[in-house]
Formats: C-alpha cells, structure tokens, sequence
C-alpha cells in the first residue's frame, strides 16, 4: 500500500467509499483519459473495417452483377439465334418434304444435334464470352 505524500494517508483507490487523496484523482483521471482514448482509437479502427468491408461488399455486388447481365445477354443472344436456326431447319424440312424427301434425313439430323447442344456450353469462360458479345463481327454459332 502506498501513502500520499502530501496528507500521509494511504492511497486506497480500489476500494469504494473510502477517502482517496488528490494523487488517487489525478491517477483515476489519468487512467480515464487513457481508456477514453484506447475506446476512440478501437471505434476509429472498427469504423474503418466497417467501411472497407462495405466498400469490398459493393465491389462484389457489382461483379456479381455485371456476371448476371453477361450471362442474360449471352441467353438472349443464344436463344434468338437457335430459334432462327430452329425456324430455317424446318422450312428447309417442310421443302424437303414436298420437294426433296432425300434430303429429309439430313435435315432431321441437323435439328437434332441442334436441340442436343446445350445454349449454356460456352458459359465456362466469362471473359471470352464478354469479348464475343462487345464484338459486332462475332459469329453466334448454335
């Protein structure tokens, strides 16, 4: 136990309800500043995670989206052109019944291997498949 120099009365600052000298006050002060500022510096450092995590949640959201937006274009895309393919095979198929029923089987293969092929078979690369889609040149084989 330590004494206070300036009354000679022992300093007691766990106990409460005893009388502390002006050393214990400043000492308690003291230590109330420095939990003051240890409470600020962890807010500020919790306040700064909290805004990076947010600013890293944004940055995935918006991928996220931006991959959503690729794959609906790509599906878009895709589907109008198997149904183009789809309707010009069976034109041919109508014709080639009425006027080249040789022909039949080749065509029927055609739509065949037309409705195996999956339109979600080039989704396996999403920068590949965005290049296709920027370029107007592209051709959308099906």
């Amino acid at each position: 136990m330590t004494t206070n120099p300036l009354t000679s009365a022992p300093i007691i600052a766990n106990v409460v309800g005893k009388a502390a000298g002006p050393l214990t006050a400043a000492t308690l002060l003291d230590e109330i500043v420095k939990l003051t500022k240890e409470w600020i510096q962890v807010h500020e450092e919790e306040t700064t995670k909290r805004v990076q995590i947010e600013a890293e949640a944004e940055v995935k959201i918006a991928e996220i989206n931006a991959r959503r937006d690729l794959f609906l274009t790509y599906l878009d895309k895709t589907f109008d052109e198997r149904e183009k393919n789809f309707d010009e095979l069976f034109t041919r198929l109508d014709d080639a019944l009425a006027n080249k029923p040789d022909a039949v089987g080749v065509i029927l293969s055609s739509i065949t291997t037309l409705a195996l092929k999956s339109p979600f078979a080039d989704l396996h690369d999403p920068v590949a498949l965005r290049q296709k889609l920027d370029d107007p040149a592209a051709e959308w084989e099906v």
